[in-house]
C-alpha cells in the first residue's frame, strides 16, 4: 500500500458548512466580527486606569445647570432669542453713537446748544451726584422705615441680614468686580427672590462692578417683576451709565448692551431711565444722545411710547425733552388724540417763555408737525402757527408754517341720536 499524499493548501482550515437548513437559519441574523484590532487593545490599556472623577464632576455640573434652566423656565427658544439680541448690538458702539449724533444734531452748533442746555438746568440740579452717593442717599432715606420692619420681623422669627450673609454678598461683589465672562455666583441668582434684595445688592459694592457684570445683572433682573426691574434700572443701571459717560465721554460696549437689553421691559425702561433723566433737569446733551440712540434703534410698543410722550410733555421742560420727543415722533406711531392734545399744550406753554430755546426744540416741533399735521384741530394749528411771534428760527419756522398751511383738519365723527 502506497504513502498517502496530502495536497498543499493555503489559508486557515474551514469547518464543514453543515446542513442547508442550518445555514439558512444562521444567515437570518448578523454575526459579530471575530477580528481583534491591535489599536483597540492599546486604547483599552490606556483607559483602564483613567481617573473619571473630573469628568463626573463636569457631568454633575452640567446636570445642575440644565436643572436650573428648567426651573427658571428658560427654553431653547428664549436662549436663542437672547443670543440674537446680543448679536444685534454692534461691536463698534462709538461709531454707532457718532452716526446717530450726526443725524440728530445736523445743522446744530453743539457748543452753543450745550450752553443753552446748561442755562435751562435748575441751579440746585447742576451739581450731579456720583453713583455711590445716589445709592447711599436712597438707602438712608428708607433706613428708619426698613430697620423698623427688620426689627419687627426678627422679633417674630422672620429673616434678618446676618454677618454671614453680608460676607457672602461681599465675596460675590469681589467676583463681579473682576468679572469678564462665564457664569455668575448662584447667590446673585437667588437675590431677586429675597425681600430685602436692594440692601443685599448694596453689600456687593455695585460701583466696583465691571461693565460685563452690569450687563449680566441686567439680564438677570429684566425678567423679574416690573417694580423690581424699574428699581434696578433707576438705582443701579442709570447712575452707572451716567458716571461712565461723564468720566470717559462715551459709553462702554457692555453698558450699551445692558441698555439695549433693558428695553425688554419698555415700561420699566421709560419709568426707570428716560423719565428720571428728563425730570432731573440735569441731563447733558451727550447723555441725551447716547440714551436716545438706544431708543431710536429699537422697536417699542405703542402703549409704552404713548405714555412716555404724554409724561414728557406734561413735565417741566429741559433740553433733553426735545431729543426724546423727536425720537419718539420719528417712530410714526398712530397716537391717540389725548396724547396729541398734551403735546400741543406742551408747545403752547412756550408763549410765556423768555429764555432762549435750543435749536433741538425747533426741530422737535417741526418733526411733530410733519408727522401729525392732519390729526390736529384748527385751534391747535392756530396756536402752533402763532408761536413764531415768540420763538422763531430762520430756517425751521418757515417750514413749520408751510406744513401747517398745507394740511387737513382733524375729522371728528358726529354723534347720532337714535330715536
Amino acid at each position: 500500500m502506497g504513502k498517502k499524499k496530502s495536497q498543499k493548501r493555503f489559508g486557515h482550515k474551514v469547518s464543514a458548512p453543515g446542513a442547508l437548513g442550518a445555514q439558512i437559519l444562521e444567515e437570518k441574523f448578523a454575526k459579530p466580527s471575530q477580528r481583534v484590532k491591535a489599536r483597540s487593545l492599546k486604547t483599552e490599556a490606556k483607559t483602564q486606569y483613567l481617573d473619571l472623577s473630573g469628568v463626573l464632576s463636569q457631568v454633575h455640573k452640567l446636570e445642575d445647570d440644565c436643572a436650573e434652566q428648567r426651573d427658571d423656565g428658560l427654553s431653547a427658544e428664549v436662549l436663542h432669542e437672547q443670543q440674537k439680541e446680543e448679536a444685534d448690538v454692534p461691536h463698534n458702539v462709538e461709531a454707532l453713537i457718532k452716526n446717530f449724533e450726526k443725524e440728530a444734531l445736523e445743522g446744530v452748533n453743539v457748543l452753543e446748544e450745550e450752553k443753552i442746555f446748561a442755562s435751562l438746568m435748575s441751579e440746585n440740579k447742576k451739581s450731579k451726584e456720583t453713583f455711590m452717593e445716589h445709592i447711599r442717599e436712597t438707602l438712608n432715606e428708607r433706613h428708619t422705615e426698613i430697620q423698623s420692619q427688620v426689627d419687627e420681623a426678627s422679633q417674630c422669627g422672620g429673616p434678618k441680614i446676618s454677618e454671614e450673609l453680608q460676607n457672602m454678598c461681599k465675596q460675590a461683589g469681589e467676583v463681579l468686580a473682576n468679572y469678564r465672562s462665564g457664569p455668575i455666583p448662584k447667590m446673585l441668582k437667588a437675590m431677586p427672590k429675597m425681600r430685602n434684595w436692594l440692601h443685599l445688592l448694596y453689600y456687593t459694592n455695585p460701583e466696583k462692578w465691571s461693565a460685563a457684570a452690569v450687563y449680566q445683572l441686567t439680564r438677570l433682573y429684566c425678567s423679574q417683576k416690573p417694580e423690581m426691574v424699574q428699581a434696578f434700572y433707576n438705582k443701579v443701571l442709570l447712575p452707572r451709565c451716567r458716571d461712565d459717560i461723564a468720566f470717559y465721554k462715551r459709553l462702554n460696549y457692555h453698558l450699551y448692551q445692558a441698555l439695549s437689553k433693558a428695553l425688554f421691559k419698555p415700561a420699566a425702561f421709560f419709568k426707570g431711565i428716560i423719565l428720571p433723566l428728563c425730570m432731573g433737569g440735569d441731563c447733558t446733551l451727550r447723555e441725551a444722545v447716547v440714551f436716545g440712540s438706544v431708543v431710536a434703534r429699537k422697536s417699542i410698543p405703542i402703549l409704552a411710547s404713548s405714555a412716555a410722550i404724554m409724561k414728557i410733555a406734561q413735565m417741566e421742560y429741559s433740553g433733553a425733552n426735545s431729543i426724546f420727543l423727536r425720537i419718539l415722533f420719528n417712530k410714526k406711531y398712530a397716537l391717540m388724540w389725548k396724547v396729541l392734545d398734551a403735546v400741543c399744550d406742551h408747545y403752547a406753554k412756550f408763549r410765556c417763555e423768555d429764555r432762549k430755546l435750543p435749536v433741538l426744540w425747533h426741530q422737535s416741533l417741526l418733526t411733530f408737525v410733519q408727522r401729525y399735521k392732519n390729526d390736529l384741530s384748527q385751534e391747535q394749528k392756530d396756536a402752533l402757527y402763532g408761536l413764531a411771534a415768540f420763538h422763531s428760527h430762520h430756517a425751521i419756522t418757515p417750514e413749520v408754517r408751510r406744513e401747517l398751511e398745507n394740511s387737513q383738519h382733524r375729522v371728528v365723527a358726529a354723534k347720532t341720536t337714535v330715536q
